[in-house]
């Protein structure tokens, strides 16, 4: 009994310091610790803090995303939360694009976290050094070949369509704004926190309009985009088919859904522009 009870004894301290040196080591490979150290790690992405967190630790990094758990004060400042799972993921960019016949240029694709076949607008992360604007910018082009007037002007001429440094707002965060040049055509609709207890990035939302072709077979079913390994089918949907498409729920991610709502009530708000109060539904 003695000898069992000392095997157990030896078992659990093993386990202790393992779990004592897993924790450390995974602090030590965070980007961004609350303390402040800066190391190496896969995920080179921000990281959130805010005056209630207590500390963090992380449980698993890649590089497109950080498992951590948080230590963080209640609102009222007398509890402290212990177990706060918080997932920090890279900032994300959907757009949804409508080219010059009206028609909203969508794609069929395959997802890892749903059933079946969803409908989906163009989305994709923010590359390293790129504004949000340009990030949709380019996923346009990748993805659908095609992009506004002004862009077609300017890979013609061999323009450059990147910043050299991404400006910031000032609680740090990406400014979504779209230069001047290019606001004929792009809306911005608002960046949003994707889980806003949870982390999951911010997604900045747009709207393309009067998009052109600016590469061969662009906005076409010929089209074959590239940056992903996903494949998809370009379909060209009129406003009606849209909202029956929401109205089945074939859109299956949120942002999606949000951002064509936004799109809807945008375009909306711009044919009613100008009529009468009696022709405005």
């Amino acid at each position: 009994m003695a000898g069992l009870m000392r095997r157990q004894n030896c078992a659990i301290l093993l386990l202790t310091i393992v779990f004592a040196f897993y924790t450390v080591v995974m602090r030590d490979t965070n980007p961004q610790t609350f303390e402040g150290r800066k190391v190496q790690a896969q995920y080179g992405g921000r990281g959130w803090v805010n005056e209630r967190t207590v500390s963090k630790t992380v449980l698993a990094d890649t590089k497109f995303a950080r498992c951590e758990n948080h230590v963080v004060r209640s609102e009222d400042g007398k509890s402290v939360v212990s177990d706060w799972l918080w997932m920090e993921e890279h900032d994300a960019v959907n757009v949804i694009v409508v080219n010059r016949s009206g028609k909203f240029l969508v794609m069929k694709q395959k997802k890892y976290g749903i059933h079946d076949f969803t409908f989906s607008p163009v989305g994709g992360l923010i590359d390293a050094g790129e504004t949000p604007f340009e990030a949709a910018r380019r996923e346009v082009i990748e993805e659908l070949g095609v992009g506004s007037a002004k862009t077609l002007e300017m890979t013609r001429n061999g323009a450059s369509i990147t910043s050299s440094e991404p400006p910031m707002n000032d609680l740090g965060e990406a400014d979504g704004n779209i230069p001047e040049e290019e606001r004929a055509d792009w809306v911005f609709l608002g960046s949003y926190r994707s889980a806003v207890n949870r982390g999951g990035g911010f997604v900045y939302l747009y709207l393309l309009k009067n998009s052109v072709a600016v590469k061969e077979g662009g906005g076409t079913r010929n089209y074959h985009g590239s940056g992903d390994d996903e494949a998809q089918n370009i379909f060209h949907f009129d406003m009606e088919q849209i909202r029956t498409s929401l109205e089945r729920f074939e859109f299956k991610e949120v942002k999606w859904t949000a951002a064509l709502a936004l799109s809807l009530l945008h375009l909306q708000l711009d044919m009613f522009a100008g009529k009468p109060d009696d022709q405005v539904l």
